[in-house]
C-alpha cells in the first residue's frame, strides 16, 4: 500500500492535472474568439501575463467576444495562482522522497517530474524488472504469436495512466534539447516508425533507465555535473 504522503501527492498531482485541463479549454476559448475574427495569433499569446495583458487591452473585438476573452483571461489569471500554489506543495511534499535528486541526474528532469514520476513509482522495490515497471506504466506493446510468426501491436495502456503520462511528458521535454543517448534513440525510432511509436518507445527506455538508477543506487552514466548542482540548489532552496 502506498504510503500517507505518497496518496496525498498523487492527489495533488491528480488536481493539478484537472485545472491545468481547465486552463487549457479556457485558452482555447480565447483563441476562437480571435480566430472567428481572423486574427491570427497562437495559443503561446495566452502563456505570459504580459502577452495575457496585451490581448485584455484590445479593442478590436465584437463586443460578445470583447467579453468572452476578458472572462477566459480572467480565470486563466486565477487558475494559475491555483496550480503555482498546488505545484509548491507537491515540492515541499516531494523534495525528500528516495529518489527525486538521483532522477534530476537526467537531461531535462526537472522538480515537477521527478516528484510526479517517484509518486507514481512508488516503492521501486516492488518490481523485480524494468518490464514489470513498463507494464505498470502500460508502455509494453501488445504481442500476437501465430504458429510462425511473433507481431507487435499498440502499447497496452493498461496500468498507471499518470504514469505513462509523465513519462511521455519527460520524453516530449527532451526532444528539442541537448542530444543524449535517449534523444538519439528517439530520433532513430522515429525514422523507422514515425514521431508517435518513437515517443512512446523512448519513455518506456526512460522508465527502463530509471528503473536500473533506483533499483541498483546508481548514477545516471551521463551525467553532468554544473547542471546537476544547479537543480540540486533548486530543490534545496525550495519551500
Amino acid at each position: 500500500m502506498p504510503s500517507e504522503r505518497i496518496r496525498r501527492l498523487r492527489q495533488l498531482l491528480e488536481a493539478r492535472e484537472t485545472l491545468i485541463s481547465m486552463r487549457t479549454k479556457l485558452k482555447n476559448m480565447g483563441h476562437a474568439a480571435l480566430s472567428r475574427n481572423g486574427i491570427a495569433l497562437s495559443r503561446s499569446a495566452f502563456a505570459s501575463e504580459v502577452s495575457r495583458t496585451r490581448l485584455s487591452l484590445r479593442d478590436d473585438l465584437p463586443s460578445t467576444d470583447a467579453l468572452i476573452m476578458r472572462a477566459a483571461l480572467r480565470q486563466i489569471t486565477e487558475l494559475n495562482k491555483e496550480v503555482e500554489g498546488l505545484e509548491a506543495e507537491i515540492i515541499r511534499l516531494g523534495k525528500s522522497l528516495a529518489g527525486v535528486k538521483r532522477l534530476l541526474q537526467l537531461h531535462g528532469m526537472n522538480m515537477l517530474s521527478a516528484i510526479s514520476l517517484m509518486a507514481e513509482i512508488g516503492d521501486i522495490h516492488r518490481f523485480e524488472t524494468s518490464k514489470q515497471l513498463t507494464a505498470y506504466a502500460g508502455l509494453v506493446t501488445c504481442t500476437r504469436q501465430s504458429s510462425e510468426t511473433t507481431r507487435h501491436g499498440k502499447i497496452t495502456k493498461q496500468g498507471r495512466k499518470r504514469l505513462r503520462t509523465v513519462a511521455i511528458r519527460a520524453v516530449l521535454a527532451k526532444v528539442n534539447g541537448t542530444d543524449t543517448p535517449l534523444m538519439e534513440f528517439y530520433q532513430k525510432k522515429k525514422r523507422e516508425k514515425g514521431s508517435g511509436k518513437a515517443t512512446c518507445a523512448a519513455a518506456r527506455k526512460l522508465l527502463t533507465i530509471i528503473f536500473v538508477m533506483l533499483k541498483k543506487d546508481l548514477d545516471y552514466w551521463y551525467l553532468e555535473d554544473r547542471l546537476y548542482n544547479r537543480k540540486l540548489r533548486a530543490l534545496n532552496a525550495a519551500a
